[in-house]
């Protein structure tokens, strides 16, 4: 079967729009994974103040007037540190995804290297959800603080927009598949007419 980057104007662009997907949320998803602010916490300390404090899946705020740094001192919990895994998982299925972009630039992309960024872009997708565990982790907790409330930050959004790239990639990979086996068996066809017109005037 032909690439489907060679086959329709329709596969170009789709393997086009897929290569941005996957760079774009390959970015996010890296963001998400470092930043000090997954989720932001507020709540009221034992003076009355108003305390906000930034964490994120690796560090950020352990307590208050902490700056980004490490999180000692806090237990992470099952789901903090099940984020922790689906973050590293994002970022190494998504540079799965982006590699072979990057190794076929000018070059003619094959069926199984078309495969394996839209399998990887799924599972990419998959990770960077399941990193919403952070959530409903610890990340979320504050035993020194009343009134306690939770609620997405700049990570969380990352998190959630590469999601959705990662989704809209694989689609594409699908959309571009589905149209080149279209246009494969139409083109077959008509080959396989040509050449039994072909053996009928050889025959007249």
């Amino acid at each position: 079967m032909a690439a489907p980057r060679e086959n329709t104007r329709e596969s170009r662009v789709g393997l086009g729009c897929t290569g941005l997907y996957v760079i774009a949320a390959f970015g996010l998803i890296i963001s998400a994974t470092v930043l000090c602010n997954y989720v932001k916490i507020t709540g009221t300390d034992e003076n009355g103040q108003a305390v906000s404090l930034a964490r994120g899946i690796w560090k950020g705020q352990a307590f208050a007037g902490d700056g980004c740094g490490n999180l000692d001192g806090l237990d992470l919990g099952t789901r903090w540190k099940s984020a922790q895994a689906m973050s590293i998982l994002g970022c190494f299925t998504g540079a799965m995804a982006i590699w072979p972009l990057v190794c076929a630039c000018r070059k003619e992309i094959t069926l199984p290297t078309v495969l394996n960024i839209g399998s990887n872009s799924l599972w990419s997708c998959l990770w960077s959800g399941l990193t919403l565990l952070m959530l409903t982790s610890n990340a979320c907790k504050a035993d020194f603080l009343t009134d306690v409330t939770c609620a997405l930050d700049t990570g969380a959004n990352c998190a959630i927009a590469a999601t959705v790239l990662f989704f809209l990639a694989s689609m594409s990979i699908s959309c571009s598949i589905a149209t080149a086996t279209v246009v494969a068996a139409i083109e077959a066809e008509k080959n396989a007419d040509a050449e039994k017109n072909a053996d009928a005037e050889e025959k007249v």
